[in-house]
């Protein structure tokens, strides 16, 4: 899943559970969670892929990160009292993919990464149509609990 859907069911969890010490626990679960539903994917921004561009993987990384920071910006406007947990559950949603730097920046093998890939059984171009829904869904429900 993109960075965005990730820090989506961060807020999504936090404004549920409410709870500083169980919702970043789930949120973390829920990245996993996340990662075996069919999602986007392209061989150009895989690190992984000999049909990698570096320039690909910057534009998506920057497109992604700029609809996270604004999706955490409006949650933290929508509900201030939650700051602490709205926080802790978007970093520790995202905190699986920020370790795939240990993986392709140094080379860093481990059960984790083979765990990781496993998972992800469909990473195509089409999976972006789930994603999107996805999105529509949890902002629906986040709206939901903003009324």
């Amino acid at each position: 899943m993109t960075g965005t859907n990730h820090v989506l069911t961060g807020i999504a969890i936090a404004v549920t559970i409410k709870n500083p010490v169980a919702a970043p626990f789930v949120a973390f679960l829920s990245h996993f969670a996340l990662d075996t539903v069919p999602h986007f994917g392209h061989p150009s921004i895989d690190p992984g892929s000999k049909h990698f561009v570096f320039r690909n993987l910057v534009l998506f990384l920057v497109i992604d990160a700029g609809f996270c920071f604004t999706a955490l910006f409006w949650a933290l406007l929508s509900w201030p009292s939650l700051w602490l947990t709205i926080i802790l559950s978007t970093g520790f949603a995202t905190l699986p993919d920020f370790m795939w730097i240990a993986h392709y920046g140094y080379k860093v093998n481990s059960w984790f990464f083979d765990f990781a890939k496993r998972i992800q059984v469909y990473e195509k171009p089409p999976g972006l149509v789930i994603e999107v829904i996805f999105v529509i869904l949890v902002i629906t429900l986040l709206i939901s609990h903003t009324i």
